[in-house]
């Protein structure tokens, strides 16, 4: 007997190239819809790509809130949980899910004076004063939020130690206010 009879092989191949063309046809907007069709024997068959439905969901925004700032500026945000507030103090504000962003208020010089000492090691003087610094602005990172104002750096001394020198340094500073100053 001659012709294309070879024990079913052929045909389920051409069922799984089949099965193959549609879900490639199936992808779309990166989302990959999964069809399982019964085709062999036929007993159903593979819907066609009108008949597919892709769908998506974003979570509805909850809340939004605005305020207006004094110089006409607005600062507003959203959160999907719904927890949003705002407020007129300090020049005004807005929080959403527990961040709180302020009108962009101008910084002033605070009248509360700072001093950070520094102290470092180094092969001369120079050196060492550069440590020093180095040692002291680390101190001060974080006193001031909105940075620092009217500083006032001073090398205190310099002494030879093994090895070096050993140098202490000083930075008085004002704080730029109010904290969240721009």
């Amino acid at each position: 007997m001659t012709g294309s009879h070879d024990g079913g092989r052929g045909g389920l191949a051409s069922i799984v190239s089949g099965m193959q063309m549609q879900i490639s046809n199936l992808m779309r907007g990166g989302a990959l819809l999964v069809v399982l069709a019964l085709t062999a024997c036929g007993i159903g068959e593979a819907p066609g790509v009108e008949d597919s439905v892709l769908e998506s969901s974003e979570a509805a925004l909850a809340c939004q809130v605005t305020q207006q700032c004094s110089n006409a500026t607005t600062v507003s945000c959203s959160s999907a949980s719904g927890v949003c507030t705002s407020g007129t103090a300090s020049g005004g504000w807005v929080e959403c899910d527990g961040v709180r962003k302020y009108c962009p208020v101008p910084c002033t010089c605070g009248s509360s004076q700072f001093i950070e000492y520094g102290f470092g090691t180094g092969f001369n003087c120079t050196a060492a004063y550069a440590s020093a610094r180095n040692d002291a602005n680390a101190r001060l990172e974080g006193r001031c939020p909105a940075g620092t104002c009217n500083e006032t750096d001073t090398r205190v001394s310099c002494s030879a130690i093994a090895g070096g020198q050993f140098a202490e340094f000083t930075i008085s500073f004002f704080c730029n206010e109010p904290a969240h100053c721009q």
